[in-house]
């Protein structure tokens, strides 16, 4: 994503959450201050993405969910903080995810 904004000139920053500091690879590390790499536990996202941090971000805002888990309350504590012009990707889901009912049009 980062290499993708810098070659099309969008400044951007990038904040991604990893549960497992040991899976971000050096060469991202090295892009320090392009990228803000959160370590964090999405069951507890309120923790890991916190209200103040949330409403300090720059509109538009893309937030793409790649983690497979905690699915339906992530998504619904992130739209709260989204505006008009905002985007929200969930890139896959597993099919064995019978758990996970969402109703992507109520947020309530």
């Amino acid at each position: 994503m980062r290499d993708t904004c810098k070659n099309l000139e969008i400044d951007t920053k990038i904040h991604t959450v990893e549960y497992n500091p040991e899976v971000v690879d050096n060469k991202a590390r090295e892009k320090g201050k392009e990228i803000n790499f959160i370590i964090g536990d999405l069951y507890d996202i309120e923790k890991v993405l916190p209200q103040d941090f949330m409403n300090s971000l720059k509109h538009p805002i893309l937030i793409t969910d790649d983690a497979h888990v905690n699915i339906a309350n992530n998504l619904t504590y992130l739209n709260q903080f989204l505006e008009e012009g905002d985007y929200l990707f969930v890139e896959d889901l597993n099919p064995d995810s019978s758990n996970v009912i969402f109703d992507p049009f109520n947020f309530e």
